[in-house]
């Protein structure tokens, strides 16, 4: 019998991830229950979180979806109060997560979690597999309450049967025998290199969360250093970010739907991954990575493994003199030698296709099967 899924993510749609292309491709033939998120920090009074908190208050308990690609057989949308102490909030977390333990169960039926907060609520679900997906480095996390959230990652790597690490940096931290490296992938048919766009000249873009791990002194130089050229930012505003404002330069813009990234990506004549060197950047790979290069713009990164492991088709920049150096000779390239389209490299065509969510998806599958014989 077809695997009934149970994963425990972000809010479906909310953003891309890794977990929603990965169970995109379980979609097409398995039945997947998706739980909205449960959350990694205890709420405060200030207005980021009484917004999210009335968002989550709004969402349905419970329901679907309709769409050209794959979703969820069904979407939970439990009111549960993140990471929550006092045992009255157990149980009403617990209750709001009833459905899903009144499931009828189909075998094997396989939980994803991809909160380390998920551990409250594996055992009700009679799980014949627990998968731990760990795409970040949750100790490291901006904003999440560090002590508790890996006190519950713990918990949950004792009880997982399969630990799916999306670096070698985040695999080195769980037991060998049990975890896997699962690199994120990229949508080759959706960010291929389209000549019907035009390249808008002297544009520098970065799409994706303006937190506090992306480098805003950095982007200020570089702003400076290059008057001429206009910097786009894309995505939401997690930090404070007036030092950006003030360069007449950088332009700041709204998250854009994931559908729409492609043909914003094919405009600009470079993409960047301006991110500070911590802990957390040099565990993440960043989605945006392999969907810039699958597009076929010029990439310049801050150092980090992830980035390195795209050399040369990357440029590394150590320094904000580095950086200088990159997007100059970059633009003198295109006034020597100016192409009409973006392209890809054989050798970089070859390295995506084994990065595609299809393969990705077709791994997970094949740690599955060896999972379940031996149980």
């Amino acid at each position: 019998m077809k695997p009934q899924w149970i994963v425990f993510a972000e809010d479906w749609g909310r953003h891309p991830s890794s977990s929603q292309h990965i169970m995109q491709q379980m979609m097409r033939h398995h039945s997947v229950h998706w739980i909205n998120s449960i959350g990694l920090r205890r709420p405060s009074f200030a207005w980021r979180d009484c917004k999210r908190i009335w968002e989550k208050l709004k969402q349905p308990k419970r329901h679907e979806q309709h769409s050209a690609l794959p979703q969820p057989t069904q979407i939970y949308a439990p009111k549960v109060w993140p990471l929550a102490q006092w045992s009255w909030l157990k149980t009403w977390n617990n209750h709001q997560l009833k459905a899903l333990a009144q499931l009828p169960k189909h075998y094997p039926r396989i939980v994803w979690a991809a909160l380390p907060s998920a551990v409250d609520y594996l055992d009700p679900l009679d799980a014949d597999l627990v998968i731990y997906y760990c795409g970040d480095d949750f100790s490291a996390l901006a904003g999440v309450d560090h002590a508790r959230v890996a006190a519950k990652e713990r918990a949950l790597v004792e009880k997982a049967d399969l630990i799916l690490a999306a670096s070698p940096a985040l695999a080195q931290r769980f037991p060998a025998t049990k975890t896997q490296i699962l690199t994120h992938g990229v949508d080759l048919d959706s960010f291929a290199p389209n000549p019907a766009i035009h390249i808008e000249p002297n544009v520098i873009g970065f799409y994706g969360s303006l937190n506090q791990w992306l480098d805003q002194h950095l982007l200020c130089q570089l702003a400076e250093q290059f008057p001429q050229y206009q910097f786009e930012l894309v995505g939401r505003i997690d930090c404070t970010i007036h030092q950006l404002r003030a360069h007449r330069n950088i332009h700041l813009y709204p998250a854009q739907p994931h559908e729409q990234l492609p043909d914003l990506l094919a405009r600009w004549q470079i993409a960047i991954l301006p991110f500070k060197d911590n802990r957390q950047i040099q565990a993440c790979n960043p989605l945006k990575l392999r969907e810039y290069l699958a597009s076929g713009t010029a990439v310049i990164s801050s150092d980090f493994a992830a980035a390195r492991d795209f050399t040369p088709w990357v440029h590394i920049a150590n320094t904000p003199t580095d950086w200088f150096q990159c997007i100059t000779q970059h633009f003198h390239h295109q006034q020597q030698q100016p192409s009409r389209y973006k392209s890809l490299s054989t050798q970089l065509q070859q390295r995506l296709q084994q990065e595609s969510w299809h393969n990705k998806g077709q791994l997970v599958m094949e740690h599955i099967c060896k999972q379940l014989k031996k149980h």
